[in-house]
């Protein structure tokens, strides 16, 4: 889980989960995430994975060099690559270790995924 400038707002930071690093090919197919041929386990998404609909991007392929490929983890709902694109390595401020807030379970009274972030 990364913290990063997207590429259409350098004003703000994000936080993504990183699926895909330099060298590995991602493809959707039938509503999942494929890296390298093989379909990513990903019990945390919800919702189907497949490009954004109307993107002028497309990230299929090999992951050039330098660059990352960041996925939201509210997969129909999130603006992620599949809406931006790749992301410079070098726009990457950090990783994230820990979630301290998440305002549906605090108000539902669960404190269960605070903590640090394995």
């Amino acid at each position: 889980i990364v913290v990063f400038t997207p590429p259409v707002d350098n004003t703000t930071l994000n936080i993504k989960r990183c699926v895909a690093v330099a060298g590995d090919a991602i493809a959707f197919r039938n509503d999942r995430l494929y890296i390298n041929d093989r379909p990513l386990d990903e019990p945390y998404a919800r919702g189907v994975t497949r490009p954004h609909p109307g993107a002028a991007v497309s990230i299929e392929g090999v992951v050039p060099k330098g660059k990352l490929v960041v996925l939201g983890d509210n997969r129909e709902n999130a603006m992620d690559s599949r809406y931006f694109g790749l992301v410079d390595e070098s726009a990457v401020a950090g990783k994230a270790v820990l979630i301290y807030w998440n305002s549906a379970d605090v108000a539902k009274g669960d404190f269960s995924r605070m903590g640090r972030i394995r």
